[in-house]
Formats: C-alpha cells, structure tokens, sequence
C-alpha cells in the first residue's frame, strides 16, 4: 500500500467511526463494518434500528459525552472555548460549521480529519507535493492540539462501560480511531507542542468546607480527575460492593456511594475500587505514552493526584 492508497483507507475508516458515533449503526453503516478486517465484534444478522437508536442515546448522551470540550473544560461543560478553537481550526483547514453537531464532537473532529486524509490522497495522485506538505501541517496540528488531547480518555470511557453485541462496537471503534491517530501522528513531521489541563485548587481535603460533594464533583470533572467517571462505572463499583449509590449526575451518584460507604463501613473497600478505576486510566494513558509523549502526559500527572487524593482520603476516614 503506497502513501496515497494509506490515506484514502484512514479517510474511509475515520469517516466510518464517525459516522457510528454521529447516527449509530444503521443497515448501510452495517454491512461497512462487517468489512472491517479483525473487528472481533459479534455484529447483529439483522440490525433492530429501534434498538440500534436506543444504544446510540444511551452511550453518547447519558453514559458518554463525546465532546472534546467536556473532556477538557475545567467544568467539564460544553462548548465555550474548545469548541470555538475547533470551529477556527476547521475553517482554516478550508471547512465551514458542520451540520446538526458541534464542531468538537468526535463524529466531526473525525470527519475533519478523514477530509483531510482524502485531499492528501488526492493531491498525491496529483503529483502536487506542496499541497501535501501544507496537508499534512494541517493534519498534525488537529491531532496535536485537539483529537489526541482527549482521545485517549475518551476511549478508556468507553471501555468502561459494559456492552455487548453491536454495544461493544463502540469501544472497538473507538480503540480504533485512537490507533490510527497515533500511527498517522507518527508518520508525520515535527514534535507535538506541550500543554496542559486546567490548573488544580491546593489543599482540597484541608479546606473546611470541603465536603463529599466537592470531593465528588472533582473527581466526576474529567480535566480535574485526569479520567471520565461514567454513571456505569460508579454503578459498577457499587454493585461490588453492595452499596447504595446518589441520584442524578455522576457526581451526585458518587457522592451518594462514598456516603453509602461511610455508612455501611465499606469506606477503604470503596476508595480502593475507586482508585482501581482510576489506575485502568493511568495504566491506559502509559500503553501508548512512547507513541505520543506529549498528548497523555498531562493525563498521566492528573490521574496521580486523584489516585493520591483518594489516597489521602482513606488516611483520614482511616
């Protein structure tokens, strides 16, 4: 495979992933993805597109946000500024505002890659090794300053939460789309620049006001906890430990668990499983620290202060 047929395959596979978290899976993304080599998904002989709907809902809007800007706004909100730094970045890559989704939802920081892979392909069929150069430029700053910035945790996410059947499509293609932007930032030229998550208030634990609610909004804030907390996983860790969880939002949720804890007297048994969620994270951030250094390592320092967090606060219930 030579470097125009490379490109066009990672348009036609980007564009496929986003597509699936764009829509879901409907009867003609269906038969695309039995095409996809190695897949290990168990894919549905007939798609119920009611179902299929229903999963999409479920994942993308109540489980998982796939937002760049709610992994890395310091609320963990949506749009504000990331999202109008992708808006900016799509129009000087020569694309406009997308349709019926926000510019830095996964779908279309995908699409806008895989359109990029597609004109690269294009002007190297063409001979125009100009136009590939300042292509490619273009594709290394979106995967340096946007995709790779919040793929990583994004797809940890959707690892954590259990699915089966065409469920677990997601994650794989999530796993997916996390390898090819890797692989492709090493075929391109240049360092990735260093940045860094929102800044951390000191002294959580030593304020007085600081209650459960505050430790649990934290932690349930992605830039301030350096991983996602989906409703699944804290479900996950409350079944362990037969413990009742909040209502709500996730932070309520754990909120509720970690009084729950308090309670029954399962407080170290809830931190632990707790910072094993968290160690999943960190542990996922180092598998590909070698490949893109710069894109997990704030990721990596983040985690560890929750993981040091939690630790700090078994010392004090203890």
């Amino acid at each position: 495979m030579d470097a125009a047929e490379r490109a066009t395959a990672r348009a036609r596979a980007l564009a496929l992933v986003g597509d699936l978290f764009a829509s879901g899976l409907r009867p003609d993304s269906l038969e695309a993805w039995r095409q996809v080599p190695g897949l290990g998904v168990a894919l549905p002989e007939v798609l119920d597109e009611d179902e299929a709907a229903a999963l999409h809902v479920h994942l993308t809007q109540v489980e998982l946000f796939p937002f760049e800007s709610a992994f890395l706004d310091e609320g963990g909100l949506l749009g504000g500024d990331v999202a109008a730094a992708v808006r900016a970045r799509r129009a000087r890559a020569g694309l406009g505002e997308p349709r019926g989704l926000e510019a830095d939802h996964l779908a279309e920081e995908l699409r806008l890659l895989s359109f990029l892979a597609g004109a690269e392909a294009q002007a190297r069929q063409d001979r125009q090794a100009s136009a590939v150069d300042n292509l490619r430029r273009h594709q290394a700053e979106i995967l340096d300053q946007h995709l790779l910035r919040w793929l990583p945790a994004f797809v940890l996410a959707v690892e954590g939460v259990p699915a089966a059947g065409d469920g677990a499509l997601y994650a794989t293609a999530a796993r997916l789309s996390l390898d090819l932007a890797v692989a492709w930032r090493a075929e391109l030229p240049g360092p990735a620049p260093a940045w860094e998550l929102p800044a951390l208030r000191p002294g959580l634990l030593e304020e007085e006001q600081t209650g459960l609610g505050r430790i649990a909004r934290r932690l349930c804030t992605p830039a301030l906890a350096g991983a996602f907390l989906s409703s699944a996983a804290l479900r996950r860790i409350g079944r362990g430990l037969d413990l009742p969880g909040g209502f709500g939002k996730r932070w309520q949720v754990l909120e509720g668990l970690l009084a729950s804890a308090a309670h029954y007297q399962a407080v170290p048994a809830a931190l632990a499983a707790l910072d094993a969620e968290l160690a999943r994270f960190e542990a996922g951030y180092r598998a590909i620290e070698e490949a893109v250094p710069q894109a997990v390592a704030p990721w990596i320092a983040r985690v560890a202060e929750s993981r040091a967090l939690v630790a700090e606060m078994g010392r004090a219930a203890g």
